[in-house]
């Protein structure tokens, strides 16, 4: 998983120093998932053990930090969130596996994996 795709080896170039070019709030926690980068955006995945309806798969514009789209889930994703060809797939912890248009947001197919739990 060494690239933003998690797909493997990278050639991207990082020029130093780093700086912050923006900052935005999913407006709930984020455990464990790190923030997913291709095509042009940021995509990360939050959570709420307080059952407040805050789960959600967001995407964020890479150059400006907008919104460009929030998708609910119906429970937590505590884990890798992956891209492949459009689609951002993740994985919540009532094992609902979910995939997602990376441009629209819109949900494309979501199934219930046969688990008794979320393996942590």
């Amino acid at each position: 998983m060494q690239n933003t795709q998690h797909t493997g080896d990278t050639t991207a170039k990082i020029n130093t120093p780093l700086q912050l070019a923006w900052v935005n709030n999913v407006n709930a926690n984020i455990y464990m998932t790190s923030p997913l980068i291709a095509d042009g955006k940021v995509f990360i995945a939050s959570t709420d053990d307080n059952i407040m309806n805050k789960s959600s798969i967001t995407a964020f514009d890479i150059q400006s930090g907008k919104l460009l789209w929030k998708y609910k889930t119906l429970n937590s994703i505590k884990n890798t969130i992956a891209y492949h060809n459009n689609i951002v797939v993740a994985q919540d912890a009532e094992c609902n596996l979910y995939a997602i248009n990376a441009n629209s947001g819109e949900l494309l197919w979501q199934h219930k994996i046969g688990l008794t739990g979320f393996p942590y």
